[in-house]
């Protein structure tokens, strides 16, 4: 009897024990590698426009859908930098699966960024996460931001006068006048324009450089009331106002960073006529 009941303990403890692990083996499993991290250009510069990619695949057993995502934050900023940064990291939203991802299969994310203005090395770590809940690999990638070049782009036919007339290469206008003026600057450097850093120009003056005529024809300094990537264009507009002796006047423009010079100076030659 005694050996009966042995048997039948040892083969319950032998069929929970094939239950137990089974049902350990069946259990849900979340994990994720990463195949591919990247960071282009890197080195980037300030201001310049960059890509991140990365491939990942699923190396667990549940399915992924579109409550799934990508999550990337900045990990380690430069000395005096901040880890809050927008240029470097998109919203969490463009950032979610938008197809379903099978367990073994792969999937790909990919955003746009631009290069930080405060510069030095930046640690990114990135991992996947259902929700706010990270699971699988966290890996980090690193991104050195470089202060880069300062350049500009800006022709004579960049700058225009709304309503005057033009004769030739002279736009002619009415004396105690108003006017829209606008110069179109292209940032052809590599570095970002950055307001309080980056200010226009426009200075005006007769043909016989007798008269000064800033505050009217021309405005002086103004700063950049948002920044300008690299590759896109800043249009500088104001109101000129035509309250001047009559005659010629040549109004320029250009651009400097705290003060120092860089890039096109472009002008264009105003008749300031009494009608």
């Amino acid at each position: 009897m005694k050996k009966t009941n042995r048997t039948l303990l040892t083969t319950t403890l032998f069929l929970s024990a094939i239950l137990f692990g089974a049902s350990t083996a069946m259990a849900d499993v979340l994990d994720a590698k990463f195949l591919t991290m990247k960071l282009t250009p890197n080195p980037i510069s300030t201001g310049q426009k960059g890509k991140a990619y990365f491939q990942v695949q699923n190396t667990g057993t549940i399915r992924w859908d579109s409550g799934f995502r990508l999550k990337i934050f900045i990990f380690r900023a430069p000395s005096g930098g901040s880890t809050e940064r927008d240029d470097l990291i998109p919203d969490p939203h463009k950032l979610r699966l938008s197809e379903t991802v099978l367990p073994g299969g792969r999937t790909e994310f990919s955003y746009d960024f631009v290069g930080a203005d405060w510069t030095g090395d930046y640690v990114l770590k990135v991992t996947m996460a259902k929700g706010n809940d990270e699971f699988g690999d966290a890996e980090t990638v690193n991104l050195k931001v470089t202060a880069g070049q300062y350049d500009s782009k800006l022709e004579y036919r960049d700058i225009t006068i709304q309503g005057a007339k033009k004769v030739g290469s002279v736009y002619e206008v009415n004396r105690n006048s108003s006017y829209t003026l606008k110069a179109s600057f292209l940032n052809a450097g590599e570095a970002q324009w950055i307001p309080g850093d980056v200010s226009v120009r426009s200075e005006a003056d007769s043909a016989d450089r007798r008269t000064i005529a800033i505050g009217t024809l021309a405005m002086g300094t103004a700063s950049l009331r948002s920044p300008v990537p690299s590759g896109e264009t800043f249009v500088y507009s104001y109101t000129m106002r035509t309250g001047v002796p009559p005659g010629k006047y040549e109004i320029t423009f250009y651009l400097s960073k705290r003060g120092s010079i860089f890039g096109d100076t472009a002008s264009i030659m105003v008749n300031v006529v009494d009608k």
